[in-house]
């Protein structure tokens, strides 16, 4: 890549998150961020990895809310906190990354099939999609967010796995894979649309067919190793919670179909909810950018197709009936697909398909900048070797029109003008994309004297600790919780005195003097698999229940001084999973020394002879 396409880039990145860049912090639908940052460096703090168990949500009696929920995003954000950046600038950053990170990606991806100006022009294009606002500005879905960069980054390692099958792209393609899967789990059953296409069209145009096939199941198995820690407990482990609140009420994604002119018509921003009916708070307008060259796409087809230039023309087509399909699975004529394919009913919003409009409506773009309108304007030019100004034949050829240049003028100043009048129109093309979308990209409001102690303090810490209430309710759970927990274990019978209650990420103990001749504690912590609790240091789990309304934890002990101590631990699932992305991760490892020991060893030898 060159160095001016980068700048671009970060610089359209700056210019559309500047908000990101103010202090403070700022308002979002999902306003959990910075509380679910603060969970996962709990975890990181107490030894819980992988995480599993968030103790200050659910009003503070705890859900396992990374067995289930995208994972990724966090991780790699408490990576910055442990280096000191603060939470509420960590999620800004995470933001602002998976930006640049779409952006970068869709250039590399778009490089191996269009010129630098197009390709340029569809990472600006993706990067200022009005969806991506509204992902990031509007409804501050950071796990979404990033699943929507990523994506063009495992487009990118398919291309490039598939011409440059070397143990390296392998590797790199088997962790963008893994760190996908572990980055939104909704994004990625979205992407199977566009996955399945574009794999077949790339099986199609290689000769090494079978070495594909292999390559591709090589960085699918260490992909799926590496994940396992995530995928396995959400897909084996999902009956440990009630799931019926995930599908039904507002999540019922009936409600929640796209009218045709919601696309194509530009509607006021909002902030508001998404609601049966055209009327929703939010715009699902697509943009004016990819309209046009979606009108504009049968003529660019043409033009492909005069060139014999198939291979461009498939790829048009591909990225033109994706746009479309995804923009039909958003609309409710698609309710026979939906209905026919039960799992799609997880992504409770239909509109989440514009994922896959924003990205392949891009790449028409670009496409069509190249097929279509790239030459329309070179054949404009006015021919310098005509001193009279008449215009440039198209159908020239070259060495024809360099044949007839007047003496002393450079062949290759054709080429400059040619190069001029495409990046001219490109940057035009850009700051178009950029103007027309910019004042989508700005939050509702903004809190510039946030900080981290006061969105993790007071009664805005008590609202994030209560909010998504039923996305992961262990079943142990049969009334939803409506105050906080108590601080400290509350005693049903008897007398007891207590020294003190230590609740961890994965652990709580308490010391505890029993004055009467029995008592009944309960701990402010809900059951979930497998919380197991031992007495005064015996290595035999204690005898515990959980039948009450909020599922806690309780005990019967007799009189006298008590050491309780509980630690969440594994399930089998759990032990497995965490096993096969340990061997996964023990294999690359292994797999990655060998072939720097053997080349090491082959430059020896070399310098030997």
């Amino acid at each position: 890549m060159k160095k001016l396409n980068l700048i671009i880039i970060a610089v359209s990145t700056l210019l559309v998150g500047w908000q990101l860049l103010r202090p403070g912090y700022i308002s979002m639908h999902d306003d959990l961020q910075v509380m679910r940052l603060y969970q996962m460096r709990r975890c990181l703090n107490d030894g819980q990895i992988p995480c599993r168990w968030a103790p200050d949500m659910g009003f503070g009696y705890g859900q396992p809310m990374f067995n289930y929920y995208s994972a990724f995003p966090y991780y790699l954000g408490a990576i910055f906190n442990l280096f000191g950046l603060p939470l509420i600038d960590t999620v800004k950053l995470l933001f602002l990354l998976s930006i640049f990170i779409s952006g970068f990606f869709t250039y590399l991806l778009s490089r191996y099939f269009l010129s630098s100006a197009a390709s340029l022009l569809a990472a600006v294009a993706f990067m200022t999609a009005p969806y991506h606002a509204l992902d990031i500005f509007v409804r501050g879905a950071l796990a979404e967010a990033w699943g929507m960069a990523l994506l063009p980054v495992v487009l990118y390692f398919l291309v490039r796995l598939k011409r440059q099958s070397t143990k390296g792209t392998i590797i790199l393609s088997a962790l963008t894979l893994a760190a996908f899967f572990s980055s939104h789990n909704l994004t990625v059953i979205i992407s199977l649309f566009l996955l399945a296409p574009f794999l077949i069209y790339l099986f199609f145009s290689t000769d090494k067919k079978s070495e594909f096939i292999k390559n591709n199941l090589k960085v699918l198995l260490l992909g799926l190793g590496l994940s396992a820690f995530y995928l396995l407990p959400l897909l084996f482990e999902r009956s440990l919670i009630d799931q019926q609140y995930l599908f039904k009420d507002y999540y019922n994604f009936r409600d929640h179909f796209v009218a045709v002119k919601q696309f194509f018509i530009k509607s006021n921003w909002g902030y508001g909810p998404s609601r049966l009916g055209p009327e929703d708070g939010l715009s699902f307008y697509i943009g004016l950018l990819p309209i046009v060259s979606l009108i504009l796409t049968p003529l660019a087809a043409v033009k492909l197709y005069k060139k014999k230039n198939y291979s461009g023309l498939i790829l048009l087509m591909i990225f033109f009936f994706l746009t479309f399909l995804s923009l039909f699975l958003s609309h409710s004529r698609s309710i026979l697909i939906w209905e026919s394919l039960p799992f799609l009913a997880m992504l409770q919003f239909p509109w989440r398909f514009l994922i896959i409009t924003a990205l392949s409506s891009s790449l028409v773009i670009s496409i069509v900048f190249d097929s279509l309108v790239k030459p329309l304007l070179l054949s404009f030019r006015p021919n310098p070797a005509s001193r009279r100004g008449e215009w440039r034949n198209p159908s020239e050829s070259r060495s024809n029109s360099q044949a007839c240049l007047p003496a002393g003028r450079d062949p290759s100043t054709d080429a400059r003008d040619d190069k001029v009048i495409v990046w001219s129109t490109t940057i035009l093309l850009i700051s178009i994309l950029v103007i027309l979308n910019f004042p989508q990209f700005r939050f509702e409001k903004s809190y510039p004297n946030e900080t981290d102690s006061s969105k993790l303090s007071g009664q805005s810490f008590i609202t994030q600790s209560g909010s998504a209430l039923l996305d992961y309710i262990p079943l142990s759970v049969s009334k939803v919780p409506t105050k906080p927990s108590p601080k400290l274990p509350q005693t049903l019978e008897g007398i007891v005195e207590y020294n003190y209650f230590d609740n961890r990420s994965n652990y709580f103990s308490t010391e505890v003097d029993v004055r009467s001749e029995a008592a009944v504690i309960s701990f402010p912590i809900s059951y979930f698999p497998r919380w197991t609790l031992y007495h005064n240091r015996s290595p035999q789990p204690m005898d515990f229940t959980f039948n009450n309304e909020l599922g806690l934890i309780t005990v019967s002990l007799e009189k006298g001084h008590h050491l309780i101590q509980a630690w969440m631990e594994n399930t089998p699932v759990r032990t497995i999973a965490n096993f096969i992305s340990l061997a996964t991760l023990g294999f690359i490892y292994l797999y990655l020394s060998a072939d720097t020991k053997v080349r090491n060893l082959n430059k020896n030898n070399g310098q030997k002879e």
